[in-house]
């Protein structure tokens, strides 16, 4: 039973060293005659020494030809694949002597050769468990080079107070005891990360998928701008001609004025794609002016944005400007007026500044507080919905909400300020 065992220890160790050897290159292993062989070399070389058939220098003969798979396999330099191929064995030991650590608290409750077959396959689960976080974390910026400077270094002085209290004579169980509090620390540290990088990667993959559907209406956009750019100079020979049909110069000033009204109206959508320098920001505010203006609301705004880079993920800034204008747009659906219009503004300075305003009656400060209320309705107007998600998202990011009651044309507006820190 101890041969099979002392067998599937080999065997364990071997895997560990091909994980280690996927970690240091970066690529993965298939299992190949390549692999299978040197699996088979590992097994004979070390059978061999322990029934002390060969003599123990002869483990060389396993390290020349895993170097020589390596050279071959990953295509790299002889200085480079000896360098890999040293931390890949630098990495196996540690791991090693991390999970022997631990598990040696357990040798006197079973039998030794277990305890080192326990110890070699989790040795190799831990192993597995690196390659399988590695892309997540190398691919993310949660790991800068300066945190993982500040966690090898951390680490690293836990790992000399256990060698000091090692050569100071402390207790054995003492000592097991800090290397089971640095292994599982070192584990919750990778979860943590890995939580992160998750987080961080569907974050990615939402700005993705926004990019798919407002990357659309944005390529829509750029065909209109290049149609009317097409189409420019006839605009203007027929601006030119109307001298022939006009009585009278006053009537030439008048036809010239409503044909450039029509054009200006026409056209608003373009300064979206020069005062916008997202993409995907342009292109949702190009379908929020489409959808409002086929309700029937007239939408002015004024857009003067770069990347938009800052602390908010596009995602989030969308969803803000999508309550705003859905808010503004209700409201004066609701109100059945005959002129409906709202204004939408958008700079980006030191600040990232959204503002969206529509006309209403005078709201006094009171009402203006419960609109932020989750689930905030007054008079059946629906006001308040989506306005408590705003204000969670600028406390999250520290961002400052401001609401007022101003004159402009003659009417009471409503204007809703959000102010972003870059």
């Amino acid at each position: 039973m101890d041969k099979v065992i002392s067998t599937l220890v080999l065997l364990n160790e071997m895997l560990l060293i091909l994980q280690c050897l996927q970690i240091t290159f970066m690529q993965k292993l298939r299992i190949d005659k390549y692999v299978v062989g040197i699996i088979i070399v590992n097994l004979i070389v070390y059978t061999g020494i322990n029934y002390k058939i060969i003599p123990a220098f002869t483990t060389c003969i396993f390290y020349v030809t895993v170097y020589i798979f390596c050279y071959y396999k990953f295509k790299l330099t002889m200085t480079k694949t000896a360098f890999k191929f040293i931390m890949a064995f630098s990495l196996a030991g540690c791991i090693e002597g991390i999970v022997a650590f631990i598990t040696n608290v357990f040798r006197r409750t079973g039998s030794e050769s277990f305890i080192l077959f326990l110890s070699s396959f989790v040795a190799f689960i831990f192993a597995w468990i690196i390659w399988k976080c590695l892309p997540l974390l190398s691919n993310n910026r949660i790991i800068s080079n300066k945190g993982m400077l500040g966690m090898v270094i951390f680490y690293g002085l836990l790992f000399v107070c256990v060698l000091i209290a090692y050569y100071l004579h402390f207790s054995v169980g003492n000592i097991y005891v800090v290397c089971a509090l640095i292994f599982l620390a070192i584990a919750f540290s990778c979860l943590y990360r890995l939580e992160q990088a998750r987080v961080e990667i569907e974050k990615k993959n939402y700005e993705l998928k926004l990019q798919k559907v407002y990357g659309g209406a944005y390529e829509e956009l750029l065909a209109e701008v290049r149609r009317r750019q097409h189409d420019y100079k006839n605009q203007l020979g027929a601006i030119y001609s109307m001298h022939l049909t006009a009585g009278s110069l006053e009537e030439l000033v008048n036809m010239q004025k409503k044909y450039a009204d029509i054009l200006k109206e026409d056209c608003k959508m373009d300064s979206i794609l020069t005062g916008c320098g997202n993409s995907i920001l342009a292109g949702y505010i190009y379908h929020k002016c489409s959808f409002c203006s086929n309700e029937g609301v007239a939408v002015d705004y004024s857009i003067h944005t770069g990347q938009v880079e800052c602390c908010f993920a596009i995602h989030e800034m969308i969803e803000i400007l999508g309550i705003l204008i859905d808010n503004a747009c209700e409201s004066v659906l609701i109100q059945k007026r005959a002129d409906k219009r709202i204004r939408l503004e958008m700079k980006e300075e030191e600040k990232i500044i959204i503002s969206v305003s529509n006309p209403t009656e005078y709201i006094p400060f009171s009402e203006i507080e419960n609109m932020f209320v989750c689930g905030y309705s007054s008079k059946g107007e629906n006001r308040g919905i989506g306005l408590s998600r705003v204000k969670e998202l600028a406390n999250k990011y520290e961002a400052n909400i401001k609401v007022s009651n101003f004159w402009y044309d003659e009417e009471n507006w409503i204007n809703f300020t959000v102010e972003i820190v870059k």
